[in-house]
């Protein structure tokens, strides 16, 4: 074959080349948007389904950390202008104090003119400084949500604040499949076992709640055999205990102090020196008051917690009181079992349940490790 001959078979098989390429380009056509979208949730449920429960579970706790507080605060945001321009309440207010933080500012401002109280201010006009005039406006029944009067409603802090919204709320759609296959595992699992369950003698525990504290101890003591005795000791016994008996002692007391008002509490009158604002949980004012007695004594300040109303500085109100002991009091009408009641009884069941746990898988091992090391007589 002459060497002409070659090139144009050379040629010739390139061009064979080119148009098989080009034909299976036509026979594959591209996929579509939709089609591959549809093509990764179907990739995303099958990796779901091959996950772990566990891996599952902490996935959504994660998600739901994060979620949630950048979610409230967005919404609170929204929502503001509108709650304030359909009840809001504008009075005349001062600059108190300013803080410098190191990616925001915050105003502390007060009122000048009834009712008193202050308030922070995450966002104010351009110029306004310590001791400045300006007219704020507030929600009578959510005093800490207030703005000034012409405050920008996005400057630079809501503007970064934007960026980790924009971040953290698209990954809420994530919890919409865990979900699912968390669902659709509890549902599998429940209808399997109802049969078994049905058999159980009445008044019996699940299987899965009579395996659950075995297993759990097991699980601690097998991820505390190679921590150091010393830490052990310090984690898993001294802290669980100290918590125990913290939260306890608060516990008894705030139970005493509310059958003290049921049983023997006196009605009085009370000023308010100070107030946090704030409506619902976590609200508290300070109060003054004489408890009547002979001799005349001085007034008696104390915390309120169990509130009925929302309150400003300077305000009277009705409290109910224990003779021997003024400081413990309510106002009238409240319930005498507020949020400081269920923080010191939340903290006693949750130390008390991982002491549960954590006392009969170490305190065997630590005692071992005692007679261990104990020098042997003879």
């Amino acid at each position: 074959m002459t060497r002409r001959q070659k090139e144009a078979r050379r040629a010739m098989e390139r061009r064979i080349a080119a148009q098989s390429a080009a034909q299976s380009k036509q026979s594959v056509p591209e996929s579509s948007f939709w089609e591959k979208f549809r093509t990764g949730l179907a990739t995303m449920r099958t990796n779901l389904s091959k996950a772990p429960t566990r891996v599952l579970s902490a996935s959504a706790v994660a998600l739901l950390v994060f979620w949630i507080p950048v979610a409230w605060i967005t919404v609170d945001h929204l929502v503001t202008p509108l709650i304030l321009d359909v009840r809001g309440v504008t009075v005349e207010a001062f600059v108190d104090q300013r803080f410098y933080g190191r990616s925001s500012h915050t105003l502390d401002v007060q009122t000048l003119e009834g009712p008193q109280f202050s308030t922070t201010l995450e966002h104010w006009p351009r110029g306004l400084e310590v001791g400045d005039l300006f007219n704020l406006t507030y929600d009578p029944q959510q005093p800490n949500r207030a703005t000034a009067e012409d405050a920008p409603w996005i400057d630079a802090t809501v503007i970064q604040f934007l960026f980790l919204a924009l971040l953290i709320l698209p990954l809420g759609l994530l919890l919409v499949p865990i979900a699912l296959e968390l669902a659709r595992r509890g549902w599998s699992r429940a209808t399997s076992r109802r049969g078994a369950d049905s058999t159980d003698a009445p008044g019996t525990r699940p299987r899965d709640m009579q395996r659950a504290y075995p297993a759990a101890v097991r699980y601690l003591r097998s991820n505390t055999e190679t921590q150091p005795a010393i830490m052990t000791f310090a984690v898993f016994v001294l802290i669980p205990a100290l918590l125990v008996l913290g939260s306890g002692t608060l516990a008894v007391v705030q139970v005493a102090e509310a059958a003290a008002l049921h049983q023997r509490g006196g009605s009085g009158t009370a000023i308010v020196d100070r107030t946090n604002t704030v409506s619902g949980w976590g609200e508290r004012v300070e109060i003054h008051f004489v408890a009547p007695a002979e001799p005349r004594v001085r007034p008696v300040r104390t915390t309120v917690t169990n509130l009925a109303d929302v309150h400003f500085e300077g305000e009277r109100i009705k409290i109910v009181y224990d003779p021997e002991h003024p400081e413990n009091a309510v106002e009238a009408g409240a319930v005498a079992w507020g949020w400081s009641e269920w923080n010191a009884i939340f903290f006693f069941v949750a130390s008390a349940a991982f002491g549960a746990v954590s006392f009969p898988a170490v305190v065997p091992r630590l005692g071992r490790a005692v007679r261990r090391d104990q020098p042997t007589i003879g």
